[in-house]
């Protein structure tokens, strides 16, 4: 059995300088309610325009036997109180590792993840209701470079979009591995002329990676 697992909690840290020193919350900043049970982990927060902080967080599906669920919670500062809301912003299929930011531009909230498979993108205008983004399957398992060879892992997890000031997505980085092999990809996200969602890239494949 498991004993840790139970356990696993989320806290926040804060500074006034990046250089420290942090101070780690004492209590978790967050706990398991309606959306998802058991653990609290893999933690995706930013601010929206009105100043308010959104979070997607990961834990395990209520009576799901193994699913996890992503649950949205609200808060005013980072520090909270955060509220876990009524409607998960992912279920029905296990994923993790989600990353989200806000598109000032659209107007909108995006949220990337990995399904083990593929990695997906959500939006959502509130940050409280999310959907499947117009190009929900940002890409499959596999890494294209610009001369057609494929590259394909046996692990693509942890994606997360770097996003400019203006909430525009400029770079996706992914951790992969492949037999003793680990790396983090950079690969550099392109704009659809479709101002309602983002479009990464605008074809529809893997976003080309310069080498």
């Amino acid at each position: 059995k498991n004993e840790a697992r139970p356990n696993q909690r989320t806290f926040v840290a804060s500074s006034k300088s990046l250089e420290g020193p942090w101070t780690i919350s004492e209590q978790p900043i967050i706990q398991p309610a309606k959306t998802i049970t058991t653990l609290t982990v893999n933690p995706a927060v930013c601010q929206g325009p009105n100043g308010s902080y959104f979070m997607i967080i990961k834990g395990d599906k209520p009576n799901g036997n193994g699913m996890r669920n992503q649950a949205l919670a609200t808060a005013p500062k980072p520090e909270g109180p955060w509220t876990i809301q009524d409607n998960p912003a992912i279920t029905g299929i296990d994923t993790e590792d989600a990353s989200i930011w806000y598109d000032k531009i659209r107007k909108r909230f995006y949220g990337v993840f990995h399904a083990h498979t593929f990695i997906g993108m959500i939006t959502s205008v509130d940050g409280i209701n999310w959907e499947k983004a117009q190009q929900y399957k940002l890409t499959s398992k596999a890494i294209l470079f610009d001369d057609g060879e494929a590259w394909i892992p046996d692990r693509m997890e942890r994606p997360f979009v770097l996003a400019d000031e203006k909430g525009q997505p400029t770079m996706l980085y992914i951790a992969c591995k492949k037999k003793n092999m680990t790396a983090i990809l950079a690969l550099p996200l392109t704009i659809s002329n479709n101002k309602k969602e983002s479009g990464i890239p605008p074809n529809g494949g893997t976003p080309n990676m310069n080498r």
